[in-house]
């Protein structure tokens, strides 16, 4: 975020992970470097709750009427009881429920969701911001493939592995 300040009093300094920059007219401008901060899982589920609207509306109208349905919920990490059914404990994001098209089956009561785990998905990209959101998205589309029914063969051709 750039922001426009008056000329600082003296003695001033930058706020902590701040750079300040000096332009024509004497104006300071300075920045907040998003990678200098980690962020809290406050931040990490609105940042994720962002990307993921932005991707919904990147989609194909068709297929983001669909999306727009599915319920997404961000959590840090796996329950334990999905650890416990073989799933991984760094799982990065789980689609749960009847694929598209399929009826809802008797062992799958609840309706299509999907679970994005943001304290696995921020280890996985070593805390860089800019990769967070870009694997919150790739992770959702990677599930959101999963509701149409597709495996994990189809989803490496289409690069969401």
């Amino acid at each position: 975020m750039i922001r426009e300040t008056p000329p600082p009093p003296r003695g001033y300094s930058a706020p902590a992970g701040a750079s300040i920059y000096r332009l024509p007219a004497a104006r300071l401008f300075y920045t907040t470097l998003p990678a200098s901060r980690p962020m809290t899982l406050a931040q990490r589920t609105a940042a994720a709750a962002r990307e993921v609207e932005a991707t919904i509306r990147k989609l194909p109208p068709p297929v983001r009427e669909f999306a727009k349905k599915i319920p997404v919920h961000y959590e840090a990490r796996p329950p334990a009881h999905i650890v416990e059914e073989g799933f991984p404990p760094d799982i990065l994001g789980l689609f749960d429920g009847s694929a598209h098209g399929e009826e809802i089956a008797q062992d799958q009561p609840m309706p299509p969701q999907i679970s994005l785990y943001l304290d696995n998905i921020w280890d996985f990209v070593e805390q860089d911001r800019q990769g967070f959101l870009d694997e919150v998205g790739v992770t959702y589309l990677h599930e959101l493939g999963h509701y149409f029914g597709w495996d994990e063969d189809d989803l490496a051709e289409r690069e969401l592995d």
